[in-house]
């Protein structure tokens, strides 16, 4: 079979959570089925990320895909033409982008609804642009690939598609995620945080992710428990995040606030590795990858009870209101009560997501579609 698909999400140290997505499925697919030619595009020649393989092909297709215009552009004509020109028998794309004339079957995959149900969760035409492709897309490709069970329900509510249409497929955390020793962990809080112990928020820097809740929880906590903690941001800009520089500014403990900026996965794994609680607060998302890093890193995890997140944690975190930020706070004193049972717990839930299972599941849905067309 000859698979066709987008990788244009395939960057070098640009990988956020559906590029990672993208990447673990992809390189794992190709490695599984030998049998199979994966002929993938690209937008650009410089700084992409080529899974290796015999049985893979990579062509670039122009234009760079900077806007929505340009994007539309590539999908409709460039790959579009690429595709036929490439003889594929299917198309995957790890998200909704799909040319809206194609003659053989195709994967998309819908993280969440965040542009239709958050109007502000990316900026100006980019939310105009994902919130028109959704409701296309969703209808016209053959399958829809999600990643839990939240999201199955959100998309089958919003667009008058079938549920057997639509097949969950979890994320997993990658293996560099893993526990530190105690010894290693003090390095890192020595080098990051002067010695001291730390919360760590993860996460793209935008105001759906509430990292200005998680800002004044971490006020309210440190006043209260006159504790010598720090909070660690990890994460890059991305959209509006207004709210959490006002709450940094205002924040009494600003001089206990450490801003990373974006980091390579080693790094983050070992920063995350040695915090005492991720912070996750965010009120929507599709899976939420974080979380299951943290655990499988047996760190404990403070998370929002809102969307996906009791189904992905399935009762080892401790799960909050987003928006209670003093009762967070007391959870941030509390939970290290039950410290131990988390870590554990973490650890064993962790367990339930492996990227091997998910691109097994996703080659069976390949297969089944071509052998049914």
């Amino acid at each position: 079979m000859r698979i066709a698909v987008n990788a244009r999400l395939l960057l070098q140290n640009r990988l956020e959570g559906i590029g990672w997505h993208a990447f673990e499925l992809i390189s794992r697919m190709i490695e599984m089925n030998p049998q199979h030619r994966f002929i993938l595009f690209y937008d650009r020649r410089k700084g992409i990320l080529i899974p290796k393989g015999k049985n893979v092909e990579s062509r670039i297709i122009r234009p760079v895909t900077r806007i929505p215009l340009l994007l539309n552009f590539w999908t409709n004509f460039s790959l579009a033409y690429a595709i036929k020109s490439a003889k594929a028998e299917l198309f995957y794309s790890p998200e909704p982008i799909l040319p809206s004339r194609l003659n053989i079957p195709s994967i998309i995959t819908i993280h969440d609804l965040s542009p239709q149900v958050l109007p502000d969760s990316l900026p100006g035409n980019h939310g105009d642009y994902y919130r028109q492709i959704l409701k296309r897309n969703a209808t016209l490709a053959t399958a829809i690939v999600t990643v839990s069970e939240f999201s199955k329900k959100e998309i089958c509510s919003h667009y008058p598609i079938r549920q057997d249409k639509v097949h969950v497929i979890y994320n997993a955390a990658r293996d560099v995620f893993k526990p530190l020793p105690m010894e290693e962990q003090q390095k890192v809080r020595d080098q990051l945080t002067n010695g001291k112990k730390y919360f760590v928020s993860l996460s793209a820097l935008h105001q759906r992710k509430n990292v200005d809740k998680i800002i004044k929880a971490f006020d309210a906590y440190q006043a209260d428990n006159y504790a010598d903690h720090k909070l660690v941001i990890i994460g890059k800009r991305m959209g509006k995040h207004d709210l959490m520089d006002r709450a940094i500014k205002k924040s009494k403990f600003k001089k206990d606030i450490v801003q990373t900026g974006y980091l390579d996965e080693e790094k983050v794994a070992r920063i995350l590795a040695a915090a005492e609680a991720l912070i996750n607060l965010s009120e929507y998302e599709g899976f939420g990858m974080q979380l299951v890093e943290a655990m499988q890193s047996g760190v404990p995890v403070i998370a929002s009870d809102k969307s996906c997140y009791p189904e992905i944690c399935d009762g080892h975190a401790i799960l909050v209101d987003p928006v209670a930020t003093d009762d967070i706070a007391i959870t941030m004193h509390d939970f290290q009560i039950i410290k131990k049972q988390l870590s554990s717990g973490g650890i064993e839930r962790a367990k339930d997501f492996d990227w091997n299972v998910s691109a097994h599941a996703l080659s069976q849905i390949m297969q089944s579609l071509v052998t049914n067309t």
